[in-house]
């Protein structure tokens, strides 16, 4: 089964839109966070050190319910896809203890040394496939 990193966030004030909702451009913080997470966690996996570093190119995000003040949510982030320079992370919203999914969708981040996209170092890429078994 692929490893699926959850981090807990609770919604706070300063999250909230005019309706009472978490902001949209919140749940960019969120994911943000799970992915660090998640990176880390990989990070951790990996057996030594890897030149360069990857950048973020692409999030999409499909908004399913509202989120509220107060509600605890947990953010879910998977290894989805990996290619030659860049790998795809999946992305999920729950309310805690609950089947309710509040936002999904996923991220791609590229592989980059001295500014440029180079392939993900081998090392590297073993981790992101173990992940994702």
């Amino acid at each position: 089964m692929a490893h699926v990193t959850e981090t807990q966030i609770r919604v706070r004030n300063p999250d909230m839109d005019s309706q009472g909702w978490v902001n949209n451009a919140r749940y960019v913080e969120y994911f943000g966070e799970g992915r660090l997470d998640h990176i880390d966690y990989l990070k951790r996996e990996t057996p030594g050190e890897v030149p360069g570093t990857f950048t973020l190119a692409e999030m999409l995000i499909q908004y399913k319910t509202p989120a509220r003040h107060r509600d605890v949510l947990d953010v879910r982030v998977w290894t989805q896809e990996i290619s030659n320079r860049s790998f795809k992370l999946g992305l999920e919203i729950k309310k805690t203890n609950t089947d309710v999914v509040v936002a999904q969708g996923h991220s791609v981040q590229v592989w980059i040394n001295d500014q440029r996209a180079v392939q993900i170092p081998d090392l590297f890429r073993s981790v992101l496939e173990k992940s994702m078994q």
